[in-house]
């Protein structure tokens, strides 16, 4: 009876529970999904939705007791739309937005995750979101992460299709960061065995909580969607669900925890005794039958997880294969390869079944498997993450391609550890720095041929030219032989030494074009002739007695002046001829004409030249002496003009007073200018080598002369090479004339452009590279060859119109020959100039005890205390400039006529504060009244007075002469008033400072 009681009890309350499900089980809801948006809504393999979404929805659908017809839709918006338009009265899972909010009902929360930035673990320098700025990005295609990096730049943004085409780009570089939901990614490093390469860095982007949306006139669903959801949150079924399609976190319950816990529970029984020893033992079975429960539960996770892993990683290698990169993976023992793609496959020739039966050393020619191996050891150990090296690999047909190698070693899961390798062609890059090196090294075997050219004889200038072109074809053999001027024979001249051994058959002094074999092709097409497979060109001729064999041929004409004046040859070169090796041997052509024609035009000038530097070294002595005749009344003229200017004058006499001191300032450097000439041919131009500082020198000038190009309304560009020597060895001063020369001229013949001073540097042979370009009047072709002689110009109109004496180009031409370099000029008419300079100078270290890091402290300007001044000058209209010069000052001066005369009033008339003293006057010059006045301060061990020479000399030896005979400094005529003053107050500066 009891027991049929309970039976009639429960069934009545089974009635109760299922009667309202049977009836709401009747109505049935329509929800709008997308075809694929993972993990919350994809298509299972029979076409049906699924996804955490759908398991979600319909456990809590039953729970309401709700049946569920799903309408699929292509994406998100057109769900969103379909549901706006009444197809539909629900969306599963939707993420909750303010904006939605308007228009939808939304239960509570089912979720809610953070959208994370990930980044490979080894850019230590990505750490907060500010570093996403000017860095690759990946996103997925309908994934929130595209619109958060909408204002990323567009081609730093890169959309791909699916999560293992984000995850790929990652991690092979191509891009540098990945927005994603931290749980999704987190499962898919997990299940990629990546989680130690990936990490997230910096804040959440956004935090995201989805829930089920409801149509906006469906309130009583919303509610009892709501209400079930609430149940369902509460239930196993939702944490199932939640592990299912996002991973199960790792479990509390340890084995050593369970451990502890079996030890606890075993003594807490010892404890409380036999008598609960039952009850114990009954509550432990239950709780070992629960534990055997969710172990079968994982284990089964585990089964369909693993299953779900190979997939990925097959679908991980299939996106490899679309790849453009080359990736192999092999094995670590066998090293035999496992996987290839279709770019690796391209890249060697070989086909998947072929690199299958391969390893790593078939297509690495410089390994053998000992030095293979421990190259691997290190990333075996766990000693380093990757290399990257460069290397080369073997193509099927034998050739070698040049490859940048980044190998790893990876554990995937599941799968066996394996090395993946991606491998980048570098071959462009490789090519191109082989033209770089060979450029140097032409251009520095031309510029030591022009530094000994002329200590050489024509047949050795040839031979040396010729070696060139050998060396920079790689070529074993070369000839150089001269075209005569009638161009129909031509004479047999030099070939380099190889060609020599090898060849011992006897050749007539001239030939002729006409008898010649395909050798002479160049000529009769005026270009470059390249014959890669020579013995077997049909229009070859053969070859006479002894004659060595020619495997390969290329030889150049060598043009000037409308004609072909010689043919360069070479040949035998391992590999064939390219389009590089023609344009080198092209460029030494047209140099060994160059070095040839001046040659031979310095041999025939060779006598007249000794005559005329003889000649020349007269004029300038000449040039001296009328030099300080002209700037002694010259020092009058300007400074007694500047005087007057310091007057009160009306403007008009100061505008003819200005226009006096500008001829006279002309002037002045007209004698300048011929003063470097003379010394320069007179032998008597001596170059000062000192370490300087080149990129210091060359701001400097550049700061001083942008300051007249913008007067002009010029633009000024200076483009300096970032690596230069710090010091290099030369006469900077020199060098800093040369430059404003060119720069000057360049401002000067330039109305409207630019002017640019551009400095390049070649570290093999230590090379400046200097050009100096504008966008002036340009140079005739015809007028090319003049510019660089002296009192020359272009043309009359050019001298009326901008002035000057033609001796600028000449003087920097001098010095830099004497410098050791070379200057050459390219130019258009009305296109404008460019000056180029080649100069080696050699890196040195910094002066002993420079103080490269100080800076110096400016001097105050010193008090003016009376002195006493004794003026040695012969000329009365210099002592008078002189006395007006210093006659608002508090000194007084004393004035006498000749050396004798200074010496005299010294010794009587004394004391006197410092001496001014004129070199060239009567019966005793400055030198000689100088050496006089030192010798009596010894003998009356008096201390020296300052002695400031004036001289109307200005030449170095001038100098140096004065402060050999005990001058402290030597001042040259004409000398402004300020000049003056600063040298007399640096002198008494320098006399009271302790010795």
């Amino acid at each position: 009876m009891c027991k049929a009681y309970i039976r009639i009890c429960i069934a009545l309350a089974l009635f109760c529970v299922l009667t309202p499900i049977s009836q709401a089980a009747a109505e049935t809801i329509t929800a709008l999904v997308p075809k694929y948006f993972p993990p919350q809504y994809q298509l299972n393999d029979s076409g049906k939705p699924s996804g955490f979404a759908i398991d979600v929805f319909d456990t809590v659908a039953e729970m309401a007791g709700l049946q569920v017809r799903y309408v699929v839709k292509d994406s998100f918006p057109d769900v969103v739309n379909a549901l706006h338009a009444g197809e539909g009265q629900v969306v599963p899972n939707s993420g909750i937005t303010p904006k939605r909010m308007e228009k939808s009902i939304f239960t509570r929360p089912i979720e809610t995750f953070s959208i994370r930035a990930f980044k490979r673990a080894t850019s230590y320098d990505l750490t907060k979101l500010a570093d996403l700025r000017e860095r690759k990005v990946v996103v997925r295609r309908d994934n929130v992460g595209v619109t958060l990096m909408q204002d990323h730049p567009a081609e730093l943004l890169h959309v791909v299709n699916t999560n293992e085409e984000a995850l790929f780009a990652l991690l092979s570089g191509a891009v540098d960061v990945w927005i994603f939901p931290q749980h999704t990614a987190q499962r898919m490093l997990m299940e990629s065995g990546l989680e130690e390469h990936v990490a997230a860095f910096g804040k959440p982007l956004q935090e995201i909580k989805r829930a089920i949306r409801v149509r906006k006139d469906s309130p009583e669903l919303a509610k009892r969607l709501d209400a079930a959801l609430g149940r369902f949150l509460q239930s196993d079924r939702y944490r199932q669900i939640y592990e299912k399609w996002h991973g199960k976190p790792k479990p509390f319950w340890t084995i050593k925890r369970l451990s502890w816990g079996f030890a606890a529970i075993l003594a807490l029984v010892i404890a409380v005794g036999m008598i609960l020893r039952n009850i114990n033992l009954r509550k432990l079975n239950r709780q070992l039958e629960s534990r055997v429960r969710e172990r079968t539960d994982s284990l089964q996770r585990e089964v369909a997880e693993r299953r779900h892993a190979e997939e990925t990683l097959a679908s991980f290698k299939s996106t490899l294969d679309r790849t453009l990169d080359c990736v192999f993976m092999f094995e670590p023992e066998s090293l035999r390869f496992i996987y290839a793609n279709n770019g690796a496959m391209a890249q060697v020739g070989y086909d998947a079944n072929a690199l299958l039966n391969m390893t790593p050393l078939d297509i690495k020619p410089e390994f053998d498997e000992i030095s293979f191996r421990q190259l691997l050891a290190p990333l075996l150990s766990g000693e380093v993450s990757n290399h990257v090296f460069e290397t080369v690999h073997q193509h099927r047909n034998g050739a070698l391609i040049p490859v940048e190698l980044y190998l790893q070693y990876v554990h995937p899961e599941p799968g066996a550890p394996c090395f993946v390798a991606v491998a980048h062609d570098i071959s462009e890059r490789k090519q191109q720095e082989a033209v770089r090196r060979i450029n140097a090294k032409r251009m520095q075997l031309l510029l030591e041929l022009n530094r000994a050219a002329h200590k050489l004889s024509e047949k050795e200038l040839s031979k040396r030219s010729l070696d060139i072109a050998v060396a920079v074809t790689h070529s074993e053999i070369g000839y150089l032989h001269t075209v005569n001027e009638d161009q129909e024979s031509i004479r047999l001249g030099v070939w380099n030494d190889a060609a020599l051994k090898l060849c011992t058959a006897v050749h007539a002094n001239h030939y002729p074009i006409s008898e010649a074999g395909i050798w002479a092709d160049s000529f009769r097409q005026r270009r470059v002739v390249i014959h890669n497979d020579y013995p077997t060109e049909p229009s070859r001729k053969g070859y006479p007695a002894g004659h060595f064999q020619v495997l390969r041929h290329m030889s150049a004409p060598v043009i000037g002046e409308g004609r072909v004046h010689m043919i360069i040859g070479v040949g035998n070169k391992e590999t064939p001829y390219d389009e590089t090796d023609a344009e080198q041997l092209q460029l030494v052509a047209n140099e060994v004409q160059k070095f040839l024609t001046r040659w031979r035009t310095e041999e025939a000038l060779r006598e007249s030249r000794a005559q005329a530097e003889a000649a020349n070294r007269s004029k300038s002595e000449f040039l001296a002496i009328m030099s300080h005749e002209i700037r002694t009344p010259l020092n009058v003229l300007l400074g007694t003009n500047d005087l007057l200017q310091e007057s009160h004058l009306t403007s008009d006499q100061q505008r003819q007073l200005g226009v006096v001191h500008q001829a006279g300032e002309h002037l002045l450097t007209i004698i300048n200018d011929i003063l470097d000439l003379s010394r320069i041919e007179a032998g008597g131009m001596e170059l000062e080598m000192a370490p300087f500082q080149p990129a210091a020198l060359f701001d400097a000038v550049g700061d001083m002369m942008r300051i007249k190009a913008e007067e002009k309304g010029l633009a000024f560009v200076v483009e300096i090479e970032p690596e230069l020597p710090a010091w290099v060895l030369g006469d900077e001063s020199r060098l800093r004339q040369v430059l404003i020369n060119l720069l000057g001229n360049a401002i000067k013949f330039t109305d409207q452009g630019e002017v640019a001073l551009q400095v390049d540097y070649v570290t093999e042979g230590s090379l400046f590279l200097i050009t100096i370009r504008d966008t002036g009047v340009g140079i005739a072709p015809e007028h090319l060859q003049q510019v660089f002689e002296k009192f020359t110009q272009e043309d009359p109109s050019i001298s009326r119109r901008y002035g000057g004496t033609g001796l600028g180009l000449t003087i920097s031409r001098n010095l830099v020959t004497m410098m050791g370099g070379a200057i050459d000029v390219e130019s258009a008419v009305a296109e404008g100039s460019a000056f180029r300079i080649t100069l080696s100078l050699a890196p040195t270290e910094a002066p002993v005890g420079h103080p490269e890091a100080a800076v110096a402290e400016p001097q105050e300007p010193m008090q003016m205390t009376p002195l006493r001044i004794l003026l040695a000058e012969d000329s009365e209209d210099n002592q008078f400039l002189i006395r007006a010069y210093l006659q608002k000052t508090p000194w007084e001066v004393v004035g006498v006529s000749h050396g004798l005369e200074a010496v005299e009033t010294l010794q009587r008339k004394g004391p006197f504060d410092l001496v001014l003293m004129d070199i060239q006057m009567p019966i005793m010059d400055g030198y000689a009244a100088t050496g006089a006045i030192r010798q009596w301060e010894r003998q009356r061990q008096r201390a020296p007075l300052p002695i400031l020479a004036l001289s109307a000399h200005a030449l170095e030896s001038e100098r140096a002469k004065s402060l050999a005979a005990g001058c402290d400094a030597h001042l040259t005529k004409p000398i402004k008033k300020k000049t003056l003053i600063d040298a007399i107050q640096q002198a008494m500066r320098a006399s009271r400072q302790p010795d």
